[in-house]
């Protein structure tokens, strides 16, 4: 099984089960949620600060990903704050690489809200905003620091069809 980096494939188990890298049975992933093919809209280039690698975040769409919303919550000091909720799918990392330099490629799944609010923002501030929070998932996904401000935009990649597991709540 792979090690605890985030990065990873399925494992072929002698009595014919297929194993995702957290070791659960494809089977049981089926049962647990929904596979999707998610839409490529734009990707972020930017550098791993432990492995000196380069990490690609390739931002989605799906309409089966949970759209925004507000939550309430309370703060550290017990009173009720409102926020937003921008439900993030993040797949397994790819490894990768050209030249013999090392590469990640995570694709993280947001609702197609998202890309709307982003057209509709002028100023760019919510596409910053949903930058900084899809590479947040990343590093905790990877459990792997990436520099900070960093990322460099590129448009859509040539995208491959890539299927991904959510999970039913």
């Amino acid at each position: 099984m792979p090690g605890n980096d985030g990065v990873g494939g399925k494992v072929k188990m002698p009595d014919g089960r297929t194993l995702d890298p957290t070791g659960k049975a494809q089977a049981d992933l089926q049962k647990d949620g929904v596979e999707i093919t998610p839409i490529p809209q734009f990707t972020i280039k930017t550098t791993n600060l432990t492995t000196s690698g380069k990490t690609f975040v390739n931002v989605c769409t799906h309409p089966d990903v949970v759209p925004p919303r507000n939550v309430k919550r309370l703060n550290e000091q017990g009173e009720e704050v409102e926020g937003l909720s921008v439900p993030v799918a993040v797949g397994i990392g790819r490894r990768g690489g050209k030249g013999g330099k090392d590469s990640v490629t995570f694709d993280c799944v947001v609702n197609e809200a998202v890309m709307e609010e982003i057209a509709k923002d002028e100023q760019g501030g919510y596409r910053d905003f949903i930058v900084q929070l899809v590479m947040q998932y990343v590093e905790n996904k990877s459990e792997k620091k990436v520099e900070e401000g960093g990322e460099k935009e590129r448009g859509k990649r040539q995208a491959t069809e890539r299927t991904h597991q959510l999970p039913t709540l």
